[in-house]
């Protein structure tokens, strides 16, 4: 499992997670946390995302990842906000959050442009979207096909690759994917 995580990693960037470092927090403190966002309280919403975000929460570091973009509670910081994106993504998964990774790498700026990760993140976004999120996976299916004609020969084989293992069932979410990619590589 060990290589099969490093040629993830490898392909998209993330550094390994400490699977059994992330913070499980009690519902009702991200439910006085939500109330408080909802309500416009956004430095109570705040204070009690980072502690969590700083213990390793995936959920503390998406909505923080959110006041960062927005510049509620904090200081407007989207490169940071990318950065607890990621982090986020990497702990909890989920298909919006995969598209917002891809479209950031897609369009540079405040992270390396590069358009093997976004395809990675597109297709997860596309696997990984339920029934409510048929726009989504639209989306993100027209973005793959913009992206893949953006890569070069090398790259375009990493994105097959990449597109077989997920439709083989191997999730990202949890780092898996299958050891006959390595071999193929």
């Amino acid at each position: 499992m060990k290589r099969i995580e490093e040629f993830l990693f490898k392909i998209s960037g993330y550094q390994p997670r400490l699977r059994e470092g992330q913070f499980v927090v009690n519902e009702s403190i991200l439910k006085k946390a939500d109330e408080a966002y909802d309500n416009g309280d956004y430095e109570t919403c705040t204070k009690i995302w980072l502690r969590y975000a700083n213990l390793n929460n995936g959920v503390s570091l998406l909505r923080l990842a959110e006041c960062y973009w927005r510049g509620f509670g904090v200081d407007s910081d989207v490169k940071k906000s990318f950065e607890l994106l990621q982090k986020g993504t990497f702990l909890v998964g989920g298909a919006q959050n995969y598209f917002n990774l891809g479209v950031g790498y897609q369009m540079g700026g405040f992270v390396a442009q590069d358009y093997l990760k976004p395809y990675f993140f597109y297709v997860c976004a596309s696997f990984y979207s339920n029934d409510d999120e048929i726009d989504l996976k639209k989306k993100s299916e027209e973005r793959m096909v913009q992206v893949y004609k953006l890569l070069g020969d090398v790259d375009t084989e990493k994105a097959d690759l990449i597109l077989r293992a997920i439709d083989r069932g191997y999730q990202p979410a949890g780092m898996g994917i299958a050891d006959e990619i390595i071999e193929n590589l």
